[in-house]
């Protein structure tokens, strides 16, 4: 009786077949990453470097903009108070408090520096008229921040608030600075004086 000599050798380049479709990496099928700087669409979702936002952000993505000559580097440490005017507000007593009257953002763009955050007002009257309010900060809300660690890459938001220790209209000299090493720049600070109407 005469066998099929050809169904050994079909096995065996069936067999040999199916190892090479194993042979490629288990992560074929999978998308490349995006990478955040190179003007490419990586990973082929239509959105490039930092619009693609569920793969990109944090500083990586705010470290330039645009101005009227072209793109510009931003500094390592800024501090960012919003309103610009801060903070001007009406309180009628100690109903309305604690009242926040305005907030900034204390930016460390730095790769590996960690950066001090200080923050205080003048005495009106012999009180202090504001409380600083920052994540991570336990003791917080506090007349006075001191050192108050931003991390590398992080942006911390600190709240301005009014204590209603005070029986009048005043203006308070405030001011906020933000220093880190091997920075650029190495210290910033901004001042700040808000304005407290009493209401009749």
């Amino acid at each position: 009786m005469a066998t099929n000599t050809r169904d050994p050798l079909i096995l065996s380049l069936l067999w040999l077949a199916g190892l090479s479709g194993c042979s490629g990496s288990t992560d074929e099928g999978r998308k490349p990453p995006e990478i955040c700087t190179d003007g490419i669409d990586n990973d082929d979702d239509g959105l490039i470097d930092c619009d693609d936002s569920a793969e990109c952000g944090g500083l990586q993505c705010v470290t330039q903009q645009e101005s009227d000559t072209g793109t510009i580097d931003l500094p390592d440490l800024e501090i960012t108070i919003s309103p610009k005017s801060c903070c001007d507000f009406t309180f009628t007593g100690p109903g309305d408090c604690p009242m926040v009257i305005g907030t900034y953002d204390a930016t460390n763009r730095s790769e590996e520096s960690v950066a001090e955050l200080d923050a205080s007002c003048d005495l009106v009257g012999g009180d202090p008229p504001f409380s600083f309010n920052a994540p991570n900060c336990p003791q917080c809300p506090v007349p006075y921040l001191d050192n108050l660690h931003v991390d590398p890459g992080e942006t911390v938001t600190v709240e301005i608030v009014f204590n209603c220790q005070i029986g009048q209209t005043f203006t308070a000299d405030c001011n906020t600075d933000l220093s880190a090493d091997d920075t650029d720049p190495g210290e910033v600070e901004k001042d700040f004086h808000p304005t407290g109407t009493l209401a009749e």
